[in-house]
């Protein structure tokens, strides 16, 4: 193998092994015993201040997975589906799978 294509070749490699260091963490919101009518998610680094995701008509057990570093959500009250309860938020964490519950 020549020289500048061992170059070539490592800088490749180099840079696809940042690129993948670099890659969001997956979060999966779950939501296994409530019962609600809607869930709104927000996702990304300005969540909840980042535009809403809504999910309804969901059917326990249900989960999404967001490819994210950072969600928000929220589920409507059990006796009212237009009220909801305040936000809460999960952040990935490094890399790896994060599951988060809805209560």
């Amino acid at each position: 193998m020549s020289l500048r294509k061992l170059i070539v070749t490592s800088g490749t490699l180099v840079a696809l092994a940042f690129v993948a260091s670099q890659a969001q963490a997956e979060i999966v919101l779950r939501a296994e015993t409530s019962e609600f009518c809607e869930v709104e998610v927000s996702v990304g680094a300005d969540a909840p201040n980042a535009p809403v995701q809504k999910f309804g008509d969901l059917t326990l057990p249900w989960e999404h997975i967001f490819d994210a570093d950072k969600i928000c959500f929220r589920h409507s009250v059990e006796d009212d589906c237009d009220a909801f309860v305040d936000w809460q938020c999960c952040e990935s964490s490094g890399g790896k799978e994060t599951l988060c519950v809805i209560d």
